[in-house]
């Protein structure tokens, strides 16, 4: 389950059945086997899903990735031009589909937020200011050149 960023079995058993359905071959005929469903969920895994959200998206870009490979590979093997003309571009969209998820789901990894840090140093007449650089090697020594800034 923690590979759906979930603890809830429901949840999970439906991300898995999705995972299955969407990125191992097989069908009602031919279920897939063992290997190829261990195969989607270790990719799955990888992702490392925190939450529901990212359980979700996470099967998306394994589906996404898995589908790309399968038209690459089908590509190498095509014959005519026609074929290779949508095999290529069907190649084209999944991976950039493959590169929007990466992105998205990036974005909701730092919440669409980036942190600056403002610090204000007050010089008054005379060229002293509020904020004092006292270096490690020389505790109340003298500030060198008035105002020293600060780098996080």
């Amino acid at each position: 389950m923690s590979a759906f960023g979930t603890a809830e079995p429901g949840f999970a058993n439906l991300m898995l059945v999705n995972i299955i359905n969407a990125a191992c071959d097989g069908g009602s005929a031919r279920p897939p086997g063992e290997e190829d469903i261990n195969r989607a969920l270790a990719a799955v895994s990888g992702i490392g899903a925190r939450d529901e959200i990212e359980g979700m998206l996470a099967p998306h870009m394994v589906a996404t990735h898995f589908a790309a490979m399968s038209v690459l590979r089908q590509l190498k093997g095509s014959e005519t031009i026609p074929q290779q003309d949508s095999n290529g571009n069907l190649a084209t969209k999944l991976l950039q589909t493959f590169t929007m998820k990466v992105e998205a789901l990036q974005r909701y990894r730092g919440k669409g937020q980036q942190k600056v840090t403002v610090e204000h140093v007050h010089v008054h007449s005379g060229g002293t200011s509020d904020r004092r650089h006292r270096p490690p090697w020389g505790r109340g020594q003298e500030e060198i050149g008035g105002i020293i800034g600060l780098l996080h």
